[in-house]
């Protein structure tokens, strides 16, 4: 499964590249990346709180954003 985040500046769903299962996802330290976004053209910043494996479940909250 992909992790996925949400454009914080039009609400789209975004695939950071990044495959992974949910057991190895919820068993990884807090981390935080980047990613590129194509529709606001913006890098976003994230962290493991912010994301999800697929975009039926996706976190709309980000606080810090």
């Amino acid at each position: 499964m992909q992790i996925m985040i949400e454009c914080w500046r039009t609400g789209h769903t975004i695939g950071t590249g990044i495959e992974t299962d949910a057991k190895t996802f919820e068993g990884l330290s807090d981390f935080e990346a980047q990613t590129y976004c194509p529709y606001c053209k913006r890098n976003h910043r994230w962290s493991k709180s912010d994301v999800c494996l697929d975009k039926m479940n996706l976190h709309a909250a980000h606080s810090r954003h």
